[in-house]
């Protein structure tokens, strides 16, 4: 999207325009691609249930009227099943190779890493409720923007991951990033497969900021408000595809990749087009501003919530 400026004070016979880019919220960063990388070494792992029952009830207690058990325990369960059906099951693989797998692919869900996709959609949901801190959603609105917000996440961090690793050179194990100068040469390269280095295991140096209090922004009603949308298995990105048996042969390789692609009348189907609406008006609420630069932080914490044994002096994120 182009925007027109007209610059009057140019010495010439008429105006003159001047076009600059807009950029896109899901832009890569080298910076938060590096620290997203990072935090997913870190924090390679599902989020403990004390986790995902205290992001529950900040998100319960921040946009729904009513928050209630029941209403907690209905959002535990939708954190859980998107954490289920999103997840990159690639457990014959190593780490490394899997975030390299994972960026070879056009999509952003299923994600490589769920835990941490779940801790940015709650960060993103936390900073709409500081730019919209005196409304109050609809009922199902938790849902809902956990939903948009999670799908916003999984696009911002594979767009990031895309950005600076390389898939067209086999991971390297344990690689720490101080030997990449040990690689200009061949011998070095074999020495460095044969023998790796173990990464640096030094505690990670965090700087705690001042944390949020429990008067978060509440965000805005996100429409539509129909009860399908919170159903993250009719969006076309958490739709698995089925593959024909290993012994049928097919027909052409172009028919079966035809059969393996969605549909048209399902990627622009009615439920799709609703849920990109919302997609936008998030983005539109956060001022197109989704990056993360504290997710160290965020992954500490998550890590001091599961090893505590009570969640009573752990501050919201």
């Amino acid at each position: 999207m182009k925007i027109g400026v007209k610059l009057h004070n140019h010495r010439s016979n008429g105006p003159m325009d001047t076009y600059q880019t807009k950029r896109s919220p899901f832009s890569a960063d080298y910076r938060q691609g590096c620290n997203i990388l990072q935090a997913i070494r870190l924090y390679n792992h599902r989020p403990s249930q004390a986790c995902i029952a205290h992001l529950a009830t900040f998100v319960t207690q921040s946009w729904e009227s009513v928050s209630d058990t029941e209403k907690v325990d209905d959002i535990c369960q939708f954190m859980n099943h998107l954490l289920d059906t999103t997840s990159l099951n690639q457990t014959h693989l190593s780490l490394e190779k899997s975030i390299q797998h994972y960026c070879t692919k056009d999509v952003a869900v299923p994600t490589v890493c769920p835990g941490i996709t779940l801790l940015f959609a709650v960060r993103y949901i936390e900073r709409l409720k500081q730019s919209y801190g005196n409304v109050k959603g609809t009922k199902g609105c938790s849902r809902r923007l956990i939903l948009v917000a999670y799908i916003i996440a999984a696009k911002h961090i594979h767009s990031n991951l895309k950005f600076i690793v390389d898939t067209s050179l086999p991971p390297l194990e344990n690689e720490p990033l101080n030997t990449v100068s040990n690689l200009s040469s061949p011998s070095a390269s074999t020495k460095t497969a044969a023998q790796p280095v173990q990464q640096d295991s030094s505690p990670l140096t965090l700087h705690p900021d001042k944390l949020l209090s429990t008067a978060l922004p509440i965000s805005p009603p996100v429409s539509p408000k129909q009860t399908e949308l919170t159903d993250p298995t009719q969006y076309h990105y958490f739709q698995s595809i089925k593959t024909p048996p290993s012994g049928q042969a097919s027909v052409s390789s172009s028919s079966t990749g035809m059969k393996h692609l969605p549909s048209l009348s399902s990627m622009c189907s009615q439920f799709n087009y609703r849920v990109w609406r919302m997609e936008n008006e998030f983005l539109h609420f956060l001022n197109g501003d989704i990056n993360v630069p504290d997710c160290l932080r965020l992954v500490n914490w998550a890590k001091q919530l599961s090893s505590s044994s009570t969640n009573e002096s752990t501050p919201i994120i």
